[in-house]
């Protein structure tokens, strides 16, 4: 199955985040929004000076509200706390990661790894063929994260879509 490909870490880090209660679903309000921006902005300042570029808000507004089924946002939330997220875009049987954030203060947790394992194995149902992890902006611990996963480098293929 999928957990095949995983390291041994990244297996123990999945059964410690069921342990911990993380539950993943899709964001379905703006509220959840505006939770995933406060994430994104706390991963900003954990990252200091290695941040090669910021987002708006408002992006991920737009994109929450005109992507439909080729965007989607995707939640970890601990008792009810969002704890960590990524948005995935959907497009020619891969499914990319293109962003993703999460609080430090939940780490113990790993919602992230719940997160990433959800998202693939949702794919994987509907018939998605890849899932593509995205560039790691630099950061050895995303990058670390990511080998956990099995992940391999690939070509990279580029899509594009236009917002109303």
């Amino acid at each position: 199955g999928l957990r095949a490909k995983l390291n041994r870490g990244a297996k123990s880090n999945l059964n410690q985040a069921k342990k911990q209660g993380i539950a993943v679903r899709l964001a379905n309000a703006e509220q959840d929004i505006h939770a995933y921006y406060a994430l994104y902005k706390d991963t900003l300042r954990r990252w200091g000076d290695g941040v090669l570029f910021t987002y708006p808000e408002e992006l991920f507004f737009t994109v929450f509200r005109q992507a439909g089924d080729s965007i989607k946002i995707w939640l970890a939330e601990k008792e009810g706390i969002i704890v960590a997220g990524a948005v995935i875009f959907y497009c020619n049987r891969i499914v990319t990661y293109w962003h993703g954030a999460s609080p430090e203060d939940y780490f113990h947790c790993y919602p992230n790894n719940m997160l990433h394992m959800e998202i693939i194995r949702n794919a994987a149902a509907a018939g998605f063929h890849y899932y593509d992890f995205g560039p790691s902006g630099g950061q050895e611990g995303v990058v670390r994260f990511k080998k956990s996963f099995g992940a391999q480098e690939l070509p990279f293929i580029s899509a594009h879509r236009k917002f109303r």
